[in-house]
C-alpha cells in the first residue's frame, strides 16, 4: 500500500472474500483497511494489533502459525 501512495495512487479497489470464515486472509482485510484509513501506520504495529484484538492471549501462538 505504501507503493501505491508513494507512486501518486490515491484511490483503491479491493475485492475481498465475503465469506464467514476468512481463515488467514482475514489479516489482509484489516491490513489493507487500516492502511488505506492512514497510510502512515506501521506495518508490524498494525500486525500486532491484529493478533491482540483477534487472538487475545493465543495471539503470539497465532503469529507463530501465521509466519510458516
Amino acid at each position: 500500500m505504501p507503493f501505491y501512495y508513494n507512486t501518486g495512487t490515491r484511490h483503491f479497489h479491493y475485492m475481498h472474500i465475503t465469506a464467514r470464515d476468512w481463515g488467514m486472509i482475514g489479516i489482509n482485510n484489516y491490513l489493507y483497511t487500516r492502511l488505506m484509513w492512514n497510510i502512515r501506520r506501521d506495518g508490524e504495529e498494525l500486525m500486532k494489533e491484529y493478533f491482540d484484538l483477534r487472538y487475545g492471549e493465543l495471539a503470539e501462538k497465532m503469529r507463530d502459525l501465521y509466519a510458516h
